[in-house]
């Protein structure tokens, strides 16, 4: 297939999931073709080695967030009621039933809730640890330079100067760890929320 019968079939079945930001995901896997024909695949290499496009279109559905995946499984299922004649008796059901799928519905939402937020934390957590150990050993660089200045003792700048040099080496060892760290866990944590709305949305 070549790259424009890829991205034009693509398109249209990800139109019909009714999506946002379909002309970013073309571009998108405009993209990665490119890449790989510039490693030297052909049109038709670079488009297949990207998977069938139903799977492709599964996986962005399943990005989809909760509240929109469970607004769908909703509606098709009262289509499917009406289509089959049971629209009053899936109005009763979804009534009587309300009781039971609500609270469902809740501790699911306060389970994504907290995964995220736990998440975050540690992020953020993280993060102001790579934010402090610069913010410090710039401090400790102001305060030597005030020793220089004749406002501390000269012990003053050496002990600033060692703890400029231990926190600065320790930003500099840290950067690039935590980056990757985000980078992975990002994409770890992505895929099982994913995989929980497989589990859930099936």
């Amino acid at each position: 297939m070549s790259k424009e019968e890829f991205l034009s079939t693509l398109k249209t079945e990800l139109e019909k999931q009714n999506l946002g930001n379909v002309e970013n995901m073309l571009q998108f896997y405009d993209e990665m073709i490119c890449d790989r024909m510039e490693d030297g695949m052909t049109e038709e290499e670079a488009t297949a080695s990207l998977g069938s496009i139903q799977d492709i279109v599964k996986e962005v559905v399943w990005e989809k967030p909760v509240t929109t995946l469970v607004k769908e499984r909703v509606q098709q299922s009262k289509a499917k009621a009406e289509s089959n004649g049971k629209g009053a008796i899936w109005i009763v059901l979804a009534v009587l039933g309300f009781p039971i799928w609500l609270p469902i519905a809740a501790v699911i939402a306060v389970c994504f809730m907290v995964i995220c937020l736990v998440y975050w934390i540690i992020v953020l957590t993280i993060a102001l640890v790579l934010l402090v150990f610069p913010l410090t050993t710039l401090a400790c660089l102001v305060g030597a330079a005030g020793v220089l200045l004749g406002f501390a003792p000269f012990s003053t700048m050496m002990i600033c100067l060692g703890g400029a040099m231990i926190l600065g080496s320790l930003s500099f060892l840290l950067y690039k760890p935590c980056l990757l760290f985000f980078k992975e866990t990002g994409t770890v944590f992505a895929k099982m929320l994913v995989g929980l709305k497989k589990t859930l949305f099936k």
